[in-house]
């Protein structure tokens, strides 16, 4: 497999490439969590404004994304404090955790779009 990805051109990437595009994820997060507090408002003031019906999915985009990111980095965390590096193969418990609490913050966004309706 790996030769096939060579053949595309596929590599690692140094640390100046990872160095860049972690600050481009950080800036596209940024940008990410700046709109949908915008649109969070934008909808609150509608509610208060026109009295119409309110739309919980851009607080409810909002809340779960930054769930899961304290969570991944809660999980990150301790995979590295336990002493597993990149190449090592964290336990199935921990995988289980994350994947149950991902699960958790689909759910309860799910739950509260039904109960917006």
């Amino acid at each position: 497999m790996a030769k096939f990805w060579e053949k595309l051109g596929v590599r690692k990437a140094d640390e100046m490439e990872r160095s860049i595009q972690q600050k481009a994820i950080r800036l596209a997060w940024g940008y990410t969590v700046l709109f949908l507090l915008a649109w969070t408002f934008y909808e609150s003031y509608r509610v208060y404004r026109y009295n119409t019906r309110l739309n919980l999915l851009p607080c409810t985009l909002l809340v779960t994304q930054n769930l899961v990111l304290m969570v991944a980095q809660l999980f990150y965390t301790r995979k590295m404090a336990a002493g597993e590096e990149d190449g090592g193969a964290p336990g199935f418990g921990r995988w289980l955790l994350l994947a149950a609490l991902i699960a958790l913050a689909v759910g309860a966004a799910g739950g509260v779009l039904l109960l917006a309706r």
